[in-house]
């Protein structure tokens, strides 16, 4: 745990924000690959990557502030400080695949396509961002007595009234799970049989993901049997089953999502049926 990166004679650069900025531009490098690799214009992809980073932090405080309101009803003004941390990436997900919808609907074009396309560099911000996390001492892990159980320092964990002692690293677990579900979604873009299969996938295993680190994280207030978290990733994992058996249709893919460079890269470049030449 190592809150501040830097105190430059008073102004302090958190840690959390320098990991959250990393993990942005992780995710841009990642979109910005598959952008050469199916021909896509690397502008247009990295403007849209822009947008989505700007409404994906939104929506991460929105989210926050929904579940912690009481701080922010106090000290309103405080909603904008990012800097001491305070995101939940559910909300940021949520939020931007919502806008998305409801744009490309204004559009009368189907989001599905783009959605397949952002899987892979969302998975890639999500990931590292939970470094961010770790280094921040935040989404604490349980007490365990497993040997690679991290303990934190005392001034963190006692003013939260949480006890001392060896933690779940859940951060990092789920660091591990969301790079496995990368791999998936970024082998099968090249590879899809529907428009929406690699959003559904993401949808499926995502929800799979968070509600297991859940089980290893401090627990917070229950609703029912769960916390809202693993409600919220139990819905996930409904619709992203619900998409993978075709229940909302499996529309044809649709590759021209953003307008076309060439094979300026060098790299190959899918076909019309999203197959790479092997």
């Amino acid at each position: 745990m190592h809150q501040v990166l830097l105190d430059l004679g008073g102004f302090k650069i958190y840690t959390y924000g320098a990991l959250l900025a990393t993990a942005f531009f992780l995710a841009n490098q990642w979109g910005l690959y598959l952008a050469k690799r199916l021909g896509y214009s690397l502008a247009a992809v990295e403007e849209s990557i822009m947008w989505c980073i700007l409404l994906g932090v939104a929506g991460c405080r929105l989210g926050f502030v929904l579940v912690y309101p009481d701080n922010y009803l106090k000290h309103p003004l405080q909603i904008f400080n990012l800097r001491e941390g305070g995101l939940t990436i559910m909300g940021g997900v949520l939020f931007v695949v919502a806008f998305q919808f409801i744009r490309f609907r204004l559009k009368g074009k189907s989001v599905m396509n783009l959605y397949d396309f952002w899987a892979g560099p969302l998975l890639v911000g999500m990931a590292f961002g939970r470094l961010g996390c770790l280094m921040h001492g935040c989404c604490f892990g349980a007490l365990t007595d497993l040997p690679w159980g991290i303990t934190y320092p005392e001034h963190a964990l006692q003013p939260a009234g949480i006890a001392c002692g060896p933690r779940h690293p859940s951060q990092v677990y789920e660091l591990l799970m969301d790079l496995g579900l990368l791999w998936i979604v970024t082998k099968q873009l090249f590879n899809l049989k529907f428009a929406g299969q690699n959003f559904y996938t993401f949808m499926l295993g995502y929800g799979f993901i968070r509600f297991v680190d859940e089980m290893t994280r401090e627990k917070e207030a229950l609703y029912g049997p769960f916390t809202i978290y693993q409600w919220v990733s139990i819905g996930m994992a409904i619709v992203g089953l619900l998409g993978l058996l075709g229940v909302f249709g499996k529309k044809p893919v649709d590759r021209e999502i953003f307008p076309r460079d060439g094979d300026a890269s060098g790299l190959p470049v899918a076909d019309d049926s999203g197959a790479l030449p092997t």
